[in-house]
């Protein structure tokens, strides 16, 4: 197995991990309404201090928070914290997490997405001949989803592994912007009904 993937799949399980239990759960989606202190969480979960503290501490160390701000209150100096995105989930671990958490992150996911490329494109950062932007609507039996999903999964495996390499390949000291800071998004979900018929298959060639 190569590295990227190994080291990948080990960030998997531990963010599995952080999010398997019940009240981090709770206190992922309470985050999810704005930044927050231990302080605040426990009192909007009713949950003791310390214990929402420890296990706070766990999302952080997952990666599953970050710490957005430190603030003095009532003479004590307070952390602030804020989710981060699920982009290191895999589908296996991801679908384990509950519906309401689920639906959280990829909305989270998605803002994160669609913020990024728009900044993007207001600094030209779609002029590039070479970058892809691409709209395909697919109409899919059993197989050929499970086949569309395998797909998928195999794309973000090599494109982690394609960047391991270009990183192993820089040299300290090298000059700055010889590298493409560049960022990848996949999207496949099922369109909602009403959005218009399903597509026409896609044709090889023409018929004689």
């Amino acid at each position: 197995m190569p590295a990227a993937q190994r080291s990948r799949r080990g960030v998997d399980t531990k963010i599995a991990k952080a999010l398997a239990h019940p009240l981090r759960q709770r206190i992922l989606l309470e985050l999810e309404r704005g930044t927050a202190s231990p302080n605040e969480v426990s009192q909007a979960l009713n949950e003791p201090l310390n214990l929402v503290a420890y296990h706070m501490r766990i999302l952080r160390e997952a990666k599953c928070v970050e710490l957005v701000s430190r603030r003095q209150v009532r003479g004590a100096i307070e952390h602030f914290y804020r989710p981060t995105s699920r982009t290191l989930l895999d589908d296996v671990a991801f679908a384990k997490l509950p519906l309401a958490l689920r639906r959280r992150l990829v909305g989270q996911t998605l803002e994160q997405i669609w913020g990024d490329a728009k900044s993007a494109a207001d600094a030209n950062g779609f002029d590039d001949s070479e970058v892809h932007v691409s709209r395909t609507l697919l109409d899919l039996d059993d197989e050929g989803y499970a086949d569309m999903v395998a797909l998928l999964a195999e794309t973000l495996e090599k494109a982690l592994e394609i960047h391991a390499a270009s990183a192993g390949r820089q040299k300290p000291g090298e000059e700055e912007g010889r590298t493409h800071l560049t960022e990848l998004g996949l999207v496949h979900f099922h369109r909602a009904p009403g959005d218009g018929p399903p597509p026409r298959p896609a044709r090889r060639g023409r018929k004689k």
